[in-house]
């Protein structure tokens, strides 16, 4: 049986090919990032659950506005192995240039409405 497409269906059609788009602060250091995407969508609760990982060669920073998105976890590990939680401020990630490669990793849900 088709399953009918609805407005909800589209929006977030829509916010996962901006969410995947390549990362435009990767791009202006000629240093292409990775990004590896994991959603899941709840039709019966109308919720979309993700997981972020996010690769940044040596020397590339990164600034991501988070929208309307809400965090459930928050990582980041440098290649020499150590971990922390950076700050999620106002709805934004901001992480300066480094010498070193890192991985961001991010979960987050967002309720969609209509």
């Amino acid at each position: 049986m088709p399953v009918p497409v609805s407005g909800t269906f589209i929006a977030i059609f829509l916010l996962l090919t901006i969410i995947a788009a390549p990362l435009p602060t990767a791009a202006r250091t000629g240093q292409p990032g990775e990004y590896d995407l994991a959603v899941s969508f709840s039709p019966s609760s109308h919720t979309l659950t993700g997981t972020a990982r996010i690769t940044l060669p040596p020397g590339t920073g990164l600034g991501l506005d988070l929208g309307s998105l809400s965090l459930s976890g928050l990582l980041l590990r440098h290649g020499d192995g150590r971990e922390e939680l950076p700050a999620a401020d106002k709805g934004r990630i901001d992480l300066p240039a480094e010498a070193d490669r890192r991985e961001l990793f991010v979960s987050y849900s967002m309720q969609a409405t209509g």
